[in-house]
């Protein structure tokens, strides 16, 4: 079984929790959704996506398309709840990874990330589907340019590639990577010295220390097994 460590927590910012995060060792696979929009309801839309896929795995033997079919559902649902409910306006990123058979097949929609370690170098696998537009006409903000639930339908990143046993995945939100930097990550995730769970409060406290005020979700995945 996959040796997994997570958390997940408010932002100062926030009135709940808007991320949500799915973790089934068992059958290896992991996913982070983050809530987003300007209605008061955005975390609906990242519970019930995780939901989906809770129900799909839980139901039927894993498969990439089953698993992509969960994910066009749940992007259905919530674009048909914020049509009936305007007010909601709730859509919510995923990045997801499911490890079977010494492949890592990865479904990515939005700006949460998926970062691999291996032989001690971090590198970020998932693309941020993200644009800069000018704020105010002096700062850059990066928009979303995907998104589950925001259009009738949704285009999901897939990859697959072979990973060594020894290889770690590192899930999570925009509330930790747009205040961590990589070097930080690389060093935190590849420190042998401490467990997976340790590495994960590292995570979270950097993001703190670096003033997020945001929900903050990290996933830490070692397939070898404890660490």
């Amino acid at each position: 079984m996959h040796s997994v460590a997570y958390r997940s927590e408010k932002g100062s910012r926030s009135k709940e929790n808007e991320d949500a995060f799915l973790a089934m060792p068992s059958l290896g696979f992991f996913a982070v959704a983050d809530g987003v929009g300007s209605g008061t309801r955005s975390g609906d839309a990242a519970r019930k996506t995780v939901e989906l896929l809770f129900q799909e795995l839980n139901e039927y033997v894993p498969s990439i398309d089953g698993i992509l079919q969960a994910i066009h559902r749940a992007n259905k649902e919530v674009f048909e709840y914020t049509t009936d409910l305007p007010s909601a306006n709730t859509a919510c990123t995923l990045s997801a990874i499911w490890l079977n058979n010494g492949h890592a097949n990865i479904f990515h929609v939005g700006d949460s990330r998926i970062y691999k370690l291996s032989n001690h170098e971090i590198a970020q696998v998932t693309r941020d589907h993200v644009k800069a537009i000018s704020h105010d006409g002096l700062n850059n903000k990066n928009v979303l340019t995907r998104a589950i639930g925001s259009h009738q339908e949704v285009q999901v990143d897939i990859q697959k590639f072979r990973y060594h046993p020894k290889d770690s995945f590192t899930l999570m939100t925009d509330g930790v990577s747009d205040k961590v930097d990589l070097n930080t990550i690389e060093s935190i995730a590849a420190d042998h010295t401490c467990s997976d769970t340790q590495k994960v409060e590292q995570l979270i406290e950097a993001a703190i220390q670096a003033r997020s005020t945001d929900d903050k979700t990290v996933i830490l995945v070692s397939p070898k097994g404890p660490s």
